[in-house]
């Protein structure tokens, strides 16, 4: 139960104190008409599972009410955002989950969630973790070398990255170079200048201020507005010519040369931990 907006927000919970009727209902209390609505989504796939004695916490600063875990047919470690405003369920796709369990603490200090403890079966947990949500996240490539031929002939025609960002959500690019890898221009745009970003899933150069720089580096800009969402890039792709060589495409963040280093921000939602206090409250049973 969480308040919010002047109202009261109450979801699913059990029957009886250890029935196998769980529920995964969604009701609100208005504290001035003084009266319940079920505003429960009609489509299974839209809301959480049934479940009892899960962690739910307010998060005022993007209109949203986090549930997390709990038991339902069996312990649970799934992470939803329901959005108070449109009353709409999301669920996270998040990293380094804590495992599954129920009666935690679970509550929001600043702009970090702390969860401590619980169970699951007849294991009391004393973990901890804290749980953070950035809407913003920048993250810079390494040098990159794009050709070991000839140099002064090296012209770049266009820049593109995929898949293109989601609904709510943002992914901006800028580009820096260097004629020897060690000393980099600022990180620039299409026109040459600071002041723009490359923001469409294909944009062409359109300066020859690149040109015959062998190695570069990419800034990428990622942003968030309406949680769980995630921007996320799987693939960029640098295209230049290279006389009297054709054409060639450098593929940059393979998985397995991991070049640019985007992977570990696809994410920027993300449980960290384990946060463990030097004393500790004991374990009971």
């Amino acid at each position: 139960m969480v308040y919010a907006d002047k109202k009261i927000y109450i979801f699913g919970g059990e029957a009886l104190l250890q029935s196998t009727t769980k529920y995964n209902d969604l009701w609100v209390y208005d504290l001035q008409t003084k009266s319940f609505t079920d505003i429960t989504p009609t489509a299974p796939a839209t809301k959480p599972s049934a479940r009892a004695h899960f962690g739910m916490a307010k998060f005022p600063e993007l209109n949203q009410i986090l549930i997390f875990g709990g038991h339902g047919n069996n312990y649970l470690n799934d992470l939803w955002f329901l959005n108070y405003i449109s009353t709409t369920f999301a669920q996270s796709n998040h990293a380094n989950s804590p495992s599954a369990r129920d009666k935690f603490c679970f509550i929001k200090l600043k702009d970090k969630f702390f969860l401590y403890g619980g169970t699951s079966g007849y294991a009391a947990l004393d973990d901890s973790y804290f749980f953070y949500y950035s809407t913003y996240r920048e993250t810079t490539s390494q040098g990159i070398m794009i050709s070991s031929q000839n140099p002064t002939k090296l012209c770049y025609r266009y820049f593109q990255f995929s898949p293109p960002p989601p609904a709510n959500a943002d992914v901006k690019f800028q580009i820096a170079y260097s004629s020897n890898g060690i000393n980099y221009s600022q990180f620039l745009v299409p026109d040459g200048t600071t002041w723009s970003y490359f923001t469409s899933t294909q944009q062409n150069f359109s300066t020859t201020t690149f040109d015959n720089n062998q190695y570069i580096k990419i800034k990428g800009y990622f942003y968030s507005y309406s949680p769980p969402k995630n921007p996320k890039v799987d693939e960029i792709v640098i295209n230049y010519n290279l006389a009297p060589y054709p054409p060639t495409l450098i593929r940059i963040g393979n998985p397995i040369d991991n070049i640019l280093l985007l992977m570990p921000h696809r994410y920027s939602l993300l449980f960290k931990g384990k946060v463990i206090p030097k004393s500790k409250p004991a374990v009971e049973a």
